[in-house]
């Protein structure tokens, strides 16, 4: 499970990181994108047994 939800969360982040960097994102700001990438990072390293500094 864990494999899969890591792998789920960093394409995620890497979706939304796209759609950041095109300004495809009509329905996000900048900083609402930045927010999830964050929040999809953390969630990731969290499942790995990583600390983020």
């Amino acid at each position: 499970m864990g494999k899969v939800t890591v792998n789920s969360s960093l394409i995620e982040a890497n979706e939304l990181i796209k759609s950041g960097i095109s300004g495809k994102s009509d329905e996000l700001s900048v900083k609402e994108i930045s927010e999830l990438i964050g929040q999809k990072i953390w969630f990731a390293a969290e499942i790995l047994g990583i600390e983020l500094d």
